[in-house]
């Protein structure tokens, strides 16, 4: 019975260090932004004019993005002469950024973030998902949750993990009622300015914002696509 005890507290300690962040950042915040569609290009569009016209938040925005001509980010980020990386060259990111991230803030990306890339951030990486997690983890959550008829849609800002994806703890998170005719267009329009306004939330204080966060339910867990990957 001691060996077991001794093992759980030793396991325990590790958990905890693994999920531990910096507590001595100061702001304002170099950032990194994921992202790669046109609720991705809501974020960045926030984000950058936080960028421009609030310094006390973010000093310094750099993106990273896929290839493809249908990239909305890419483009977007072109136009706002934002510097822009290209995965999965995240090497480019860590080590030959001209400054040291402090968070990563990540919308609709699509890919698995690799273990040594999330643990370079001392805040972590965080998602913006327009859905109220754990309901319609994975990708196209705006389309499961029309296509299924749902009364009630939400916004969750939660801590990424590596190997899955949307399982993090829930730094905040934000309900609203849904008409039954509601379309895609307008779903991402208010699922975006809701993830705009937690973002400046969790931003005054991320550390804070960190400590409050609760791990996911354990029930009401759905799946879009990416099914438990």
């Amino acid at each position: 019975m001691f060996i077991l005890y001794v093992r759980y507290i030793i396991n325990r300690h590790i958990h905890l260090s693994k999920c531990s962040y910096s507590s001595s950042i100061v702001k304002p915040l170099n950032v990194a932004f994921f992202g790669s569609d046109l609720f991705s290009m809501h974020i960045l569009e926030h984000l950058y004019q936080l960028f421009i016209n609030d310094k006390s938040r973010i000093k310094h925005l750099e993106v990273l993005t896929t290839v493809s001509s249908l990239n909305t980010v890419i483009h977007g980020a072109e136009k706002l002469k934002l510097t822009t990386h290209t995965w999965p060259n995240i090497d480019s990111l860590i080590s030959k950024s001209s400054v040291k991230f402090d968070i990563g803030i990540l919308a609709s990306f699509g890919q698995l973030l690799p273990k040594k890339l999330i643990e370079s951030f001392p805040l972590g990486i965080i998602n913006v998902h327009p859905s109220l997690l754990p309901r319609w983890r994975g990708s196209s959550p705006l389309i499961y949750t029309i296509a299924n008829g749902d009364k009630i849609g939400g916004v969750s800002i939660m801590d990424i993990r590596p190997k899955h994806f949307d399982i993090g703890p829930i730094l905040m998170q934000q309900s609203f009622p849904l008409s039954s005719n509601i379309t895609m267009f307008e779903l991402l329009k208010i699922t975006a300015n809701v993830g705009c306004s937690l973002l400046n939330t969790i931003l005054e204080d991320p550390i804070k914002a960190r400590q409050n966060a609760q791990e996911q339910s354990l029930s009401g867990i759905t799946y879009g696509n990416h099914k438990k990957s």
